[in-house]
């Protein structure tokens, strides 16, 4: 900016910037001085577009009105809360776009909030609840207790570990609506399809086959439906 105003007041001078002496006399003379006027001229005209670029082409999202003197010095435009009004379920979000500009939109409320509306920000539900998956998440009753992946909710509201053979498909599972593929079973309470194992091998985390799998073989003398841990069989010959 400051070098777009020195560049505009030097332009402004007369003789300093350039000048065409004249050569010879009477008509000669005058041109010379017209070229070094024309000159200055269009110098003055490229000054005032940058200073108008500078002044209004960082961005026009979403208010195109000039920067203020203050938003100049401190370099981000702000905007009034009139410009954006967010319906419930949705919370208003203020970021940095670019240089010098600041834009506010609307984004849904997750599935860990609520509430929102006009220019507030999304409410986190209390610790231990969500919202449903069809909730609009307008309110704080929105938000009710879940449980974690690898288990699900019974009538009484208590969570269990997934049944022997099902697993969560994902985080939002709280069915356990997975079943294992053929031949294959999971130790209950397993939340992926990965814990699901053939007979006589263990889930086991740490543990990584050659082909990616983290099921593990028995050792001699011990057994597994599949999935849950190996133990030793005492009646086995």
């Amino acid at each position: 900016m400051i070098f777009v105003l020195v560049l505009l007041f030097v332009a402004l001078q007369p003789g300093i910037l350039f000048t065409i002496p004249p050569i010879g006399k009477g008509l000669i003379g005058v041109s010379g001085r017209l070229v070094t006027v024309v000159l200055h001229a269009l110098v003055f005209v490229l000054a005032v577009r940058i200073v108008h670029e500078v002044t209004e082409g960082f961005g026009t999202l979403p208010s195109s009105r000039p920067m203020t003197p203050q938003e100049m010095i401190t370099g981000m435009r702000k905007l009034p809360p009139s410009d954006t009004s967010c319906p419930l379920g949705q919370g208003l979000v203020t970021q940095n776009v670019g240089v010098g500009e600041v834009r506010s939109y609307c984004t849904k409320c997750s599935r860990y909030s609520y509430g929102g509306g006009g220019t507030s920000l999304c409410t986190n539900c209390p610790s231990g609840t969500r919202r449903t998956a069809d909730s609009d998440g307008k309110k704080s009753s929105d938000c009710v207790k879940f449980c974690p992946p690898g288990q699900a909710m019974d009538y009484h509201g208590n969570c269990n570990g997934c049944p022997v053979g099902t697993y969560s498909k994902d985080d939002w599972d709280e069915q356990c609506s997975g079943k294992c593929p053929p031949n294959t079973s999971s130790g209950g309470g397993a939340s992926s399809l990965s814990q699901c194992c053939p007979k006589n091998s263990e889930y086991d985390a740490n543990y990584v086959e050659k082909y990616g799998s983290k099921c593990k073989w028995c050792k001699p003398g011990y057994e597994s439906n599949g999935g849950a841990a190996c133990k030793y069989n005492f009646n086995k010959k």
